[in-house]
């Protein structure tokens, strides 16, 4: 599998003659943050799912910034944040919707809209946030932070147990 990343992931010179992330600087370029290494790889997924779960534009951009300050591998943080996408949106809203309502009042019964599409959040903001309200605002913050701890987590354990197989 790591052969396989890096066969396809652009390496760090491609993407320097490439041009397209310049405007991020010379500091994006840094070996450390291309590297193949279990902590290396373990932070750029952790990072990138954490972001990938909260519902903000320029996710790959944001996981990469925050990949390149906690040196985790870009590559590997910019894909992950393609968890979060049109198909799986939808159900990552339902799972943080649900893990709100089990953690506040009981009493507090929020409905979840009978339309939830990308268009229909982008229109209707304020309303998607109403209709959502306490729970999802609960549960937002605590599935991004498990997700991101558990993707560092599971990377850190994938890691060894290929290192293992392969000894």
């Amino acid at each position: 599998m790591l052969q396989w990343i890096k066969k396809n992931i652009p390496t760090r010179e491609q993407m320097q003659k490439n041009g397209h992330l310049s405007w991020f600087g010379d500091g994006i370029y840094k070996r450390s943050l291309w590297s193949f290494n279990q902590e290396s790889i373990a932070r750029g997924f952790g990072i990138g799912l954490f972001v990938a779960i909260l519902p903000i534009p320029l996710q790959t951009l944001i996981a990469m910034g925050c990949a390149a300050l906690c040196k985790g591998n870009l590559p590997v943080a910019f894909a992950a944040t393609w968890v979060s996408n049109p198909i799986t949106f939808t159900p990552i809203c339902l799972l943080i919707f649900k893990v709100g309502q089990l953690l506040i009042d009981g009493d507090e019964v929020a409905s979840i809209p009978q339309t939830l599409t990308w268009n229909h959040i982008t229109q209707n903001f304020s309303q998607y946030l109403e209709s959502f309200g306490k729970p999802f605002l609960v549960g937002l913050p605590i599935v991004a932070v498990c997700a991101g701890l558990g993707g560092y987590i599971l990377a850190r354990i994938t890691w060894r147990l290929f290192k293992h197989k392969s000894n």
